[in-house]
């Protein structure tokens, strides 16, 4: 029986999307082979044809993952109104800003 991982993981870039949420796979078959015998036939009514209610199932491959990048800290500690040494405000238990880019897997 093939076993999805429901998070990511480097290795298993194959994902099947569906109301269950995110499910991945290590290899294209691997998740063609759960799609069709565990995903699909469980959207099926009695009569065969699918429940009116369901919306998007998707498969894919992850080309791209977001990685943390220009990420800062306050310098020292802040004063009464939240403002670093260097004058930068920082929210109530904000131990780290940073930014999101794409890196190619």
């Amino acid at each position: 029986m093939i076993q999805p991982k429901y998070s990511y993981e480097k290795g298993y870039e194959y994902f099947v999307s569906s109301e269950n949420g995110m499910e991945y796979f290590q290899t294209e078959e691997e998740r063609d082979v759960y799609l069709k015998t565990e995903v699909l036939p469980s959207y099926e009514d009695s009569d065969g044809t699918w429940y009116s209610e369901v919306s998007d199932i998707i498969a894919g491959v992850i080309t791209h993952i977001t990685k943390e990048c220009n990420r800062q800290v306050p310098i020292g500690s802040l004063d009464e109104d939240g403002y670093d040494e260097d004058g930068e405000w920082w929210e109530d238990q904000e131990s780290y800003r940073c930014d999101f880019e794409l890196q190619k897997i």
